[in-house]
């Protein structure tokens, strides 16, 4: 009975979710009638609106090397969506942000584990307990970065988890050329899910599927 009490309060419960967006030079490859950085903002922007007003989001590009040495930036804090912002919600903030898509693409490579590791590193250090915490991560690429590598990744990710402050990561692997596998493995380290959208046209109900994950 305590078991199912606690999974009916986490069904309850907003959650409070860190999305991160691979803007790699990658992303500019075809796919639909545009590319996958039209492609992830389309998507990302119509799942926007989809989402309840007390689920708390927040905003990270990565690429190699993005900023400096460091592989991820962050574009918006994490706030509830309802949340006043300068005149403005959090929501039509997002919204503005992801539609930059395009427009920050890095002649990179794709930093996926260092990002991770800080992701989950700062959602965990602005842990919510009245929520589920996560770190979303959309790539369309494999890790060409020189920092952690994965095993060090999942071996740290495991060493670090704290039962009283859980972040899951759930990965969305777009495209074919996306490493469904590592994001399979770092999932499974967090309790989180991995997704694949291999056809253009499933990424907005696959990332409406992952912001829905508990």
């Amino acid at each position: 009975m305590q078991a199912l009490l606690a999974q009916l309060a986490e069904l309850a419960a907003p959650s409070r979710i860190l999305t991160v967006v691979d803007v790699s030079t990658s992303m500019e490859a075809p796919a639909g009638d545009g590319t996958r950085a039209t492609l992830a903002r389309d998507a990302a922007k119509s799942t926007l609106t989809l989402v309840p007003g007390d689920f708390a989001l927040g905003l990270w590009y990565f690429a190699a090397e993005l900023d400096g040495d460091r592989d991820w930036t962050e574009a918006v804090p994490t706030r509830p969506l309802e949340a006043e912002v300068d005149g403005s919600t959090q929501r039509a903030v997002l919204g503005e942000q992801l539609e930059t898509i395009p427009d920050r693409l890095s002649p990179g490579g794709t930093g996926l584990h260092d990002t991770t590791l800080a992701a989950v590193r700062a959602a965990r250090s602005d842990f919510d307990p009245t929520a589920v915490n996560s770190v979303l991560v959309v790539t369309d690429g494999t890790n060409e970065d020189d920092g952690i590598a994965l095993d060090e990744l999942l071996d740290t990710l495991r060493a670090e988890a704290d039962p009283d402050r859980p972040v899951k990561v759930i990965g969305v692997a777009l495209g074919p050329d996306a490493d469904l596998g590592a994001l399979d493995q770092i999932a499974e380290a967090t309790g989180g899910a991995a997704y694949s959208a291999v056809d253009p046209t499933d990424l907005q109900t696959v990332l409406f599927d992952a912001l829905r994950q508990r």
